[in-house]
């Protein structure tokens, strides 16, 4: 186990922005089949009898079903499939309209005109062919109409997506088409696009993403990335657990696992050193500190507290410490530990830890109201 410390940010690529006509999407879930996955728990090598796993499906949070690992570390759950399928009526009330275009100041990215009847917040979401939330934003609109970015359009690969607008019961989708240097067979150029109003067929797709929690007693939780066991080769699962870690100075690390993510500003709302959106990802596992450093534990290892707020007490982040300081900090540490594995995170590890595996503005979701709970 080698412990790490933290840091953070977010990157571009020619992608171009082409529209299809309107159509009105409206996503239905039906059970489909169920496929069995195996999950085995380990610890250094050595099984993990006991441990409970719990399947939660991606999209909508429900536990849907759990199972204890035996003597040899193994469990197995019996998982269901859905499958995303179209309405043959639009039900969208009057009144909300919806349209999509490339962004003419930004090339690859594009924007939405919304017409609502009042004012009010709205979800605004990108869908990509099998149903998958991609991106998600909330944005407030006024009545009349009002244009928003879309969010992470630019760092989509090409196919085919879904854009929609949720304003109080009104629904509204825009197909939305992407493509790299401009080419894409079929594609209707963007003064063809129009506002969305009729309805579409859309084939029905097999998918069955889930988020795995193990817990067990001794060691530290662990939830992972969605998983989606439609695929043959994701139904073999093996999750590493990991005992709590708290050095001598009282800084406590959780283990983050190894895995892979969209980085950089999937939202759309961002500045332009987040983008292009790309996939990273991170090969190995490591141990990320819960909390910033604080002003105690600087004190401990290097003698002072150089924080401008000093009279916050010894619970308060150290701050006002350059980079090199910073570096010094982890050289003493290191030496304290007799260790060599406290460093900086690295960005991609940093963006990967904090976005937790969500695609919302913040890793607890998009309501800025509750930043305080998290934040401050």
């Amino acid at each position: 186990m080698k412990p790490h410390y933290r840091i953070g940010r977010v990157g571009r690529i020619g992608i171009t922005v082409i529209l299809w006509a309107g159509l009105v999407l409206l996503p239905r879930v039906a059970a489909a089949q169920t496929y069995e996955v195996t999950f085995t728990v380990v610890h250094d090598g050595a099984a993990v009898e006991g441990a409970k796993v719990v399947a939660i499906e991606a999209a909508t949070s429900a536990r849907v079903d759990s199972a204890y690992t035996d003597a040899t570390g193994t469990a197995l759950l019996v998982l269901g499939v859905t499958s995303v399928a179209q309405e043959e009526a639009p039900a969208v009330p009057d009144g909300v309209e919806l349209s999509v275009y490339p962004n003419p100041a930004i090339p690859g990215q594009a924007r939405a005109r919304i017409v609502a009847p009042a004012s009010g917040a709205a979800d605004l979401i990108v869908f990509d062919v099998l149903g998958r939330e991609v991106a998600r934003t909330r944005v407030v609109l006024y009545a009349g109409a009002s244009e928003v970015g879309v969010p992470g359009t630019d760092g989509l690969a090409p196919g085919t997506y879904f854009v929609q607008i949720r304003h109080g019961r009104a629904v509204r989708t825009f197909p939305l088409a992407v493509v790299r240097d401009g080419v894409a067979p079929g594609a209707v150029p963007a003064p063809a696009a129009r506002t969305a109003s009729s309805p579409a067929a859309l084939v029905a797709t097999d998918r069955a993403e889930y988020r795995f929690e193990v817990s067990a007693e001794g060691f530290e939780p662990y939830l992972s990335l969605p998983i989606d066991v439609a695929r043959p080769d994701q139904r073999q699962q093996t999750i590493r657990v990991y005992v709590p870690f708290t050095n001598s100075i009282g800084m406590t690390f959780r283990p983050i696992p190894a895995g892979t993510f969209q980085m950089g500003d999937i939202q759309g709302i961002g500045f332009g050193d987040e983008l292009p959106v790309h996939e990273v990802t991170i090969s190995q596992d490591f141990y990320i500190g819960i909390h910033e450093v604080t002003q105690a534990q600087w004190k401990a290892v290097m003698g002072s507290n150089p924080s401008w707020f000093a009279s916050c007490g010894g619970e308060c982040p150290v701050e006002w410490v350059t980079w090199e300081e910073v570096q010094a900090f982890i050289d003493a540490l290191n030496t304290m530990e007799e260790t060599t594995a406290y460093r900086l995170p690295t960005e991609a590890e940093w963006e990967y830890a904090a976005r937790a595996g969500t695609t919302t503005s913040y890793a607890y979701g998009d309501d800025e109201d509750r930043l305080g709970e998290y934040g401050w």
